[in-house]
């Protein structure tokens, strides 16, 4: 039986089923805790089941990394390397990813994340991940690009309303500019990241897996490691615990103050990110939500 009513549309549910030969009246739809740029369901028939992403209504699509054929291909080597379930198909009509479902999966939050056992997995996750070579080329990470995107959307006059960072922002945003240039000139796009490691892109089942890759970038390993470290409010302990899980023996080729500015420009870029997908029906929404818990670590 299929729900209509859980934020996902009837002709949305029609041509997936479509693509997965099923008849809509035969399947169940659940809706799942999604992120914060994606709406997630579980398409249930017959005791087999399909994870279907599809993007939130509204959603800034310039922002996006990745278009959904990019993305697709990726996740095709990121399976091979067994770190990202199967992908079934993607549909450029709907913008939907789907994949296979993994069963009696936990999302991972803040909490998890922390644990130093796990700190120590997704390490070795991440050196999988970063180990991945790819026959195509993904955009390199260009953070002052991305401070100058977000301050255009920011400032852009939304109709008769002039917008304007507040002294605190403007702080922040000029912050962002400096480490966004040093970053550069440090730290080469050499290798694929995620760049987006929240704890509901981490699923856990006995081994880890990655999902949604749309914010891929080629970058510095460097990168993922303080993208799990900003997005799930790691200490600097837990976080010098994790480069040295990642490199192990091998040299560390940045320094603690290092990490630390890069942190910081995660924060930074996820604050700023979250900014400019608020809109006035948003004041109580995850997003905004978002938005205030990086600005409290800012502070």
């Amino acid at each position: 039986m299929v729900n209509l009513n859980n934020g996902i549309h009837a002709e949305e549910i029609k041509r997936l089923c479509r693509r997965l030969k099923l008849n809509p009246k035969q399947v169940s739809v659940k809706s799942l805790s999604g992120g914060l740029s994606n709406r997630g369901f579980l398409f249930s028939c017959h005791k087999k089941n399909w994870m279907v992403r599809l993007p939130k209504k509204g959603q800034k699509s310039q922002l996006k990394v990745l278009d959904v054929s990019i993305e697709s291909r990726l996740l095709k080597v990121v399976a091979n390397a067994g770190i990202t379930p199967a992908l079934f198909f993607d549909d450029k009509h709907t913008g939907a990813l789907v994949t296979f479902y993994i069963e009696n999966a936990i999302s991972w939050n803040a909490q998890i994340a922390s644990q130093p056992e796990n700190l120590k997995r997704i390490a070795t996750t991440l050196r999988t991940l970063h180990s991945i070579k790819l026959d195509f080329t993904l955009p390199s990470f260009r953070p002052a690009q991305l401070c100058e995107k977000f301050l255009d959307i920011l400032i852009t006059p939304v109709g008769s309303r002039v917008r304007k960072l507040r002294k605190e922002q403007k702080s922040w945003q000029e912050e962002f500019a400096t480490l966004a240039k040093a970053y550069e000139k440090k730290f080469p796009p050499i290798t694929l990241c995620h760049h987006d490691l929240t704890g509901t892109n981490i699923l856990d089942a006995q081994q880890l897996w990655l999902v949604d890759f749309e914010y891929a970038v080629q970058a510095h390993p460097i990168l993922d490691i303080a993208s799990l470290s900003a997005l799930n409010a790691l200490s600097m302990q837990q976080s010098l615990l994790l480069v040295e899980s990642y490199y192990g023996e091998d040299p560390v080729p940045f320094s603690k103050k290092q990490l630390n500015e890069v942190i910081r420009l995660e924060k930074l870029i996820a604050y700023f990110w979250a900014l400019t997908q608020i809109n006035d029906e948003d004041k109580n929404s995850k997003v905004s939500y978002f938005a205030d818990s990086m600005a409290a670590m800012l502070r």
